[in-house]
């Protein structure tokens, strides 16, 4: 991945699988077909929807893949790793039917996953190989739905030999391990495969957590088929009682996932003592399938009327959509701030191009301590304002209410994946 290098790549708003055919046409020359490098992705990234929507852009020359890879991870959030795959790269008449080697240990994998009927009556060669991949991805034990399965690769050399478009295969058998079902695919087809590492894309790689999560320890949770919003609450909870509140870490809801049919119905079941908040949050997206990201979000935290006229102050990198979305009308009368908030969410939501549900507009988070404020209850709200900023609308806020608020990092729940939710092994 660092010595290959590609002379120029020029991508503008693509997708990812397109990223993956490109360096996959740039390479086949540079090294034997059976002894090549291959890009592939999971079965379960193709299910995500952040992954199919994610655009990529770059340009640059004498880049190596590695370049091309990082970049695609900063811009989408899609990772990868190396795994063995089976890469199908010549047809060889003559050859005889003697297993090869390779020349390190193959994955278990394609000896373990077994593959409950197999029935192909004179199909195409090709269409077969998508059919095994398919059946192993559903059969593997493995509990990761991001690792599971078997990437694979069909070489142009195969694809576009003249032989090919002849070759059919008949078989049928039951409980038969994947390595045992290509062998008897190579025996009728005379198809050639080697088994071998490939880059593969995997999945949305969850972004860092904040640091405090590993340090704060939740005394307990004792949770069976309750809501998400019941285990978020233990969480902050516990978040609020470590930290003050001006520093805590609020956990916030994006408005897409909140009504989403799918989280609404979506159940947890965690039972475990003396754990952190980070354990927590991990355990929550392996077992529901949930996406969440640190993102800067506006945190009202208190009332001081006499410096209401004091200006806030802002992060140096603050993110450009506190800019860049305009609100192009709002018109307010003796409103409450919980109110206001909710209207500005939605307006926020349809003024924003992003093109992504989950991480459109801003997110608004309200301290405990200020909602048990009397003085936050009475507050109201008159403001009449085209084409403003959210940080114009919350300037005045202050103004007439003495409300302060702060721009600071929350961890935002956006999106709900079950193609990302560990999987129970097959019995």
């Amino acid at each position: 991945t660092q010595k290959l290098r590609i002379a120029k790549v020029d991508f503008e708003n693509v997708g990812y699988w397109e990223v993956i055919d490109s360096i996959n046409k740039e390479i086949a020359g540079d090294l034997p077909a059976n002894d090549g490098l291959h890009l592939a992705a999971t079965k379960a990234l193709s299910l995500t929807p952040e992954a199919r929507i994610a655009r990529f852009t770059y340009s640059n020359e004498n880049v190596s893949i590695l370049d091309i890879l990082e970049a695609l991870k900063k811009q989408t959030g899609i990772g990868y790793a190396v795994r063995q795959g089976i890469v199908f790269w010549k047809i060889d008449l003559k050859a005889t039917n003697a297993k090869k080697q390779p020349p390190f240990k193959i994955d278990k994998k394609f000896s373990n996953i077994i593959l409950p009927r197999i029935d192909c009556e004179n199909a195409h060669w090709e269409s077969v190989i998508y059919r095994l991949i398919s059946i192993a991805t559903d059969n593997d034990p493995e509990s990761s739905m991001a690792t599971s399965g078997l990437p694979f690769y069909i070489t142009p050399q195969l694809i576009n030999d003249p032989k090919a478009k002849e070759i059919r295969f008949s078989y049928k058998a039951r409980n038969i391990s994947f390595l045992d079902a290509v062998e008897q695919f190579k025996k009728q087809t005379k198809i050639y495969y080697t088994i071998r590492p490939c880059i593969v894309l995997n999945s949305i790689v969850q972004p860092k957590l904040d640091e405090r999560t590993k340090n704060i320890k939740i005394p307990k949770i004792n949770l069976n088929n309750a809501t998400v919003y019941d285990f978020i609450h233990i969480i902050q909870k516990a978040i609020d009682a470590d930290t003050p509140e001006r520093a805590g870490l609020q956990i916030l809801f994006a408005k897409s996932l909140a009504v989403s049919p799918t989280f609404r119905k979506t159940k947890i079941t965690y039972n475990k003592e003396n754990i952190s908040v980070q354990e927590a949050l991990l355990a929550l997206h392996a077992q529901t399938g949930i996406i969440y990201e640190m993102r800067q979000s506006i945190v009202l935290w208190k009332i001081d009327k006499a410096n209401a006229q004091k200006r806030e102050p802002l992060p140096k990198n603050l993110d450009q959509r506190f800019h860049n979305i305009i609100i192009p009308r709002s018109s307010t009368e003796n409103a409450t701030v919980s109110r206001l908030i909710a209207r500005l969410i939605g307006i926020l939501i349809d003024s924003d191009p992003n093109p992504i549900p989950g991480k459109k507009g801003i997110q608004f988070a309200v301290t405990s301590s200020l909602l048990k404020d009397p003085e936050f209850k009475k507050a109201r709200i008159t403001y009449e304002a085209r084409g403003v900023t959210v940080l114009n609308m919350m300037a005045e806020l202050k103004r007439q209410t003495g409300i302060h608020y702060e721009v600071r990092p929350c961890l935002v729940l956006y999106s709900i994946d079950a193609n990302l939710i560990k999987k129970a092994p097959n019995k």
